[in-house]
């Protein structure tokens, strides 16, 4: 159930024939702040209520609050019907301002910076920065707090500048998500406040699930290569900006540092950086001027630096997967809604998409939930085109499933249901053919729901066999009132080659190795353990915590920590 609350008065509550709103929408999406509006009658007992800016408002799913924001803009009619605008709070940021800094080069005495560089992560500690220079302008309800951060960068250092006085959402989406350290800026709103997150991928998934011939009711695949670009000529801050004494008003380039290679793929050449595999696979593109400008950056090198971190994003294609589906929590309750900030498995065989996608932008119609569209996969980048699958064989098919979904209830009173599917696959290439087999048991009810696959596959190689054993655990529980979905694999596996017998586990230091005159046990590739062929034990360290028998001698260790050497007798 949905509530939409302004300050401490309830706005929507579809129990109340008073406290009822037209047309309530909400749009959530990753790296943005969100969006709501809705209708409010003149009749409502708290018209007048609304502030502009001040009044914050929420709409709540099931008691969590899933936006938070503030009324930016209402039009009335002849009637004294308004149609109200919300904007989500992150756009609090857009409220304060960045004064000019350059990081690290400003912050190389500050002890908190020290540590995280050394130890810690200095991306979490330049957000932390921001959001602090931002809690400092602003008034309470507009203020942040830092969150989880798991997105990073490889070496730990990073470095940006600014010679201007950007608002702070401007810094935030220019110097983190969509800089090249990317990743998913996620609000999140607690009865303490305000938080944001920035993860480098989402942790969570919905254990409701999107299933073709079911709640699926549309879906579209766009490929885009509109954005890709090979190489770049970078351009920093003017020059006379830099040096006050200059009237050269070009800009900073790179020319002046060593060509070479910046990277594996980055090369530079002159005033240029190009990627030797992006202009292999589509030729020499370069980025537009407004993609390779950086007007705050007064160092070659960190131009440099800031131009090379493009390349993560430019070299793919930007790809989006919209599907349109009923969110089944709303004609039952007890199955839990759709939650931005997390994964989503969809399974549609005829389109071609099955597994486990981001979900990265939710369109919710509160009172038309069959209007509900989610989109998946952040129009994620790859270095291929994703296949569109055949939709004109299945259009009339899909529209029956709509229209039965848009006309008729949804009973779910019992939404307990069990599936056992069983398939088996000969895959054939030129290297390999793959035998598989695969048993899925998936059982569901309520709150709960346990799946558990055991897939044995046989791969026929022609220097190699190798036969594995995946158990893919699925646990769903209650946590704190909040449907989590985890995931445990285990892989292991027997590998026949030249080289003998390899048993192992995927992700596991210990393997045996067994051929015809050798038995080893090995940890990270190391032996350990062998016997040789004479029927010989070699061990290179022993470890011995309580006794053995040598000879016919017992050698062991008592209470008191002496060693004891007592003759007990041998075989002759």
């Amino acid at each position: 159930m949905y509530q939409i609350k302004c300050d401490n008065y309830i706005l929507y509550d579809p129990r109340d024939a008073d406290l009822i709103l037209d047309k309530p929408k909400c749009k959530l999406e990753v790296n943005t702040v969100g969006e709501a509006s809705f209708t409010i009658y003149a009749s409502h007992p708290y018209y007048s209520k609304l502030r502009k800016l001040r009044s914050v408002f929420e709409i709540l799913q099931d008691g969590n609050v899933i936006f938070r924001g503030r009324m930016t803009e209402d039009s009335r009619d002849f009637d004294n019907i308004k149609v109200v605008d919300l904007e989500g709070a992150g756009a609090y940021f857009n409220d304060s301002i960045i004064r000019p800094f350059k990081f690290p080069d400003d912050f190389m005495s500050d002890s908190a910076y020290i540590q995280a560089a050394a130890t810690g992560n200095v991306v979490e500690y330049f957000l932390g920065w921001v959001i602090q220079q931002h809690n400092s302008q602003v008034l309470d309800f507009q203020r942040f707090k830092l969150g989880k951060v798991t997105v990073s960068d490889p070496n730990n250092y990073i470095a940006r500048e600014s010679s201007g006085i950007p608002k702070t959402w401007d810094i935030l989406k220019d110097k983190l998500f969509n800089s090249g350290l990317g990743g998913y800026f996620c609000f999140r709103y607690e009865e303490d406040g305000n938080y944001i997150d920035y993860l480098s991928d989402f942790e969570l998934t919905n254990t409701q699930r999107i299933e073709y011939g079911e709640n699926l009711l549309d879906i579209s695949t766009e490929s885009d290569a509109m954005s890709i670009y090979t190489a770049i000529l970078p351009l920093g801050a003017k020059l006379n900006e830099i040096d006050q004494a200059s009237d050269d008003e070009s800009r900073l380039t790179i020319e002046g540092l060593p060509d070479g290679d910046v990277t594996e793929d980055i090369v530079k050449e002159g005033d240029t950086l190009y990627s030797r595999s992006g202009v292999e696979e589509f030729g020499w593109i370069y980025a537009d001027e407004a993609d390779s400008t950086w007007k705050d950056v007064t160092v070659a090198e960190n131009l440099q630096s800031s131009a090379v971190e493009t390349f993560g994003k430019s070299l793919k294609y930007t790809n989006t997967v919209t599907i349109t589906a009923i969110d089944l929590h709303m004609s039952d309750e007890e199955i839990a809604g759709f939650r931005i900030y997390r994964n989503v498995i969809c399974n549609s065989k005829p389109h071609n998409h099955a597994g486990q996608y981001r979900l990265t932008k939710l369109d919710i119609d509160i009172l038309e939930p069959q209007d509900t569209k989610i989109t998946l996969g952040d129009t994620t980048r790859s270095m291929t085109d994703i296949n569109r699958g055949n939709k004109k064989d299945i259009t009339e098919e899909v529209k029956a499933i709509k229209t039965q979904a848009t006309t008729q209830s949804v009973d779910l009173s019992e939404i307990q249901h069990t599936v056992v599917e069983q398939s088996t696959s000969i895959v054939n290439t030129c290297e390999a053919m793959i035998l598989s087999a695969m048993q899925s048991y998936v059982e569901t009810s309520n709150y709960e729901s346990f799946v558990e696959t055991v897939q044995s596959q046989l791969k026929i190689m022609s220097d190699a066999l190798s036969l594995n054993f995946t158990s893919l655990t699925d646990e769903i529980k209650n946590v704190d009132g909040d449907l989590q979905e985890k995931f445990n694999m285990i892989t292991k596996y027997f590998t026949f080659d030249i080289d003998g017998l390899i048993i192992g586990q995927a992700d596991n230091p210990y393997k045996v190795v067994i051929d015809n005159d050798r038995y080893s046990m090995q940890v990270n590739d190391v032996e350990v353990l062998w016997l040789d062929g004479e029927g010989k034990a070699h061990i290179p360290e022993l470890e011995v915590t309580k006794k053995f028998n040598l000879f016919g001698y017992v050698i062991d260790q008592d209470e008191s920590g002496n060693v004891n050497c007592e003759y007990v007798g041998g075989e002759s």
